[in-house]
């Protein structure tokens, strides 16, 4: 079918694992080099689409992230141990509040005594379900909303309760990246490969002193640059 309709199929040819180990041997000894246009800030990818469509560019463009100023602290462990107490105060403060209208609408409008008011209240707000019937029209109105009303109030309580540690780790996860890009693109970085992880548009240097027909020292692209993509 290709041939009767002289039709062409073209491709690429990715090469296999052993090449691919071959030519991180090349990175590795600094002959691998990235060609970089520019590296602008991501506030300004507009322009950069801009120079891209006109196809003035040559080599990859890099975005980079401005940090405003540097990255707060992490909070150290005697106020964060300080910050637990005071979140724990506030999650025991909800559910003493939401107990305390149970208790008072099931001794009021359920009719039940103080301790039976308190056993359902309990049970209702750690979705347990109720303990005694209602037998009143008001008694199950409020059974209704209370239930809704301790769903609600339960989850609100485990909230406070795990934002402290779920903020931390995000925290020090944060500070973790922070060092990580710092490492990577500080003034103490490879200048032949300071670029963003992924970048990887690759070129082959040739520094051999005896060229034949080519000057030292001129890039080539290869295809490798398909291989190391990923």
């Amino acid at each position: 079918m290709l041939f009767g309709r002289h039709l062409s199929l073209l491709g690429s040819w990715m090469g296999r694992e052993r090449e691919l180990v071959e030519a991180l041997k090349f990175v590795e000894r600094g002959e691998l080099k990235p060609v970089v246009d520019a590296v602008i800030p991501l506030a300004e990818a507009r322009r950069a689409h801009e120079r891209l469509e006109s196809g003035a560019q040559f080599g990859r463009w890099c975005s980079r992230r401005e940090v405003r100023g540097p990255a707060p602290a992490l909070l150290p462990r005697k106020m964060f141990r300080r910050r637990l107490v005071t979140y724990r105060g506030l999650a025991v403060g909800l559910i003493a509040f939401s107990l305390g209208i149970g208790v008072i609408g099931y001794r009021f409008l359920g009719g039940l005594p103080w301790i039976d008011a308190l056993l359902n209240a309990s049970m209702i707000l750690t979705g347990m379900g109720p303990v005694n019937p209602m037998t009143t029209v008001a008694g199950k109105l409020f059974a209704s909303g209370y239930a809704i009303f301790s769903g609600v109030a339960f989850l609100t309580s485990f909230g406070v309760l795990a934002a402290p540690i779920f903020h931390r780790f995000l925290h020090r996860f944060h500070l973790e990246v922070g060092k990580d890009e710092a490492r990577s693109t500080g003034p103490g970085a490879s200048s032949d490969f300071n670029t963003p992880r992924g970048v990887l548009g690759l070129t082959v240097q040739d520094r051999s002193k005896h060229s034949t027909g080519r000057a030292a020292g001129k890039i080539s692209t290869t295809p490798l640059d398909a291989m190391l993509r990923a």
